[in-house]
């Protein structure tokens, strides 16, 4: 969810911003049977805690602004680069074992060949 909100587009959102998209991502979520008990507020006040989340105050803004802390974008990247990885191992397994069947299927049919009666 971290990644949506805060990697994926914009790396930085003001304080309301982030929390009326974490409100719909947590709806969205809950409208799929997820158990998010949680206000969006409790979430992102436990992210800060954790250390997931930074937010400041940069000049002349109007409210803080939140984003992902050095430490959370580095493991989302990672965990996204493992499932890329883990996604191309099976994509690469499955054309082999595509490739194996397509190969016996002309083994097979090479073979019945030869007991084709001869016109």
């Amino acid at each position: 969810m971290l990644q949506v909100l805060l990697l994926d587009s914009e790396s930085a959102l003001p304080a309301s911003v982030f929390l009326e998209r974490l409100s719909e991502e947590l709806d969205d979520l809950r409208a799929w049977g997820e158990d998010l008990p949680q206000p969006a507020r409790a979430y992102a006040a436990d992210w800060l805690a954790e250390k997931y989340l930074v937010r400041r105050f940069p000049p002349g803004a109007h409210e803080e602004v939140y984003e992902l802390s050095a430490p959370a974008t580095a493991a989302i990247r990672f965990v996204a680069e493992a499932k890329r990885r883990a996604l191309n191992e099976i994509a690469l397994r499955q054309q082999t074992a595509d490739e194996e069947r397509h190969k016996e299927a002309e083994r097979h049919e090479e073979s019945m060949a030869i007991f084709a009666p001869i016109q």
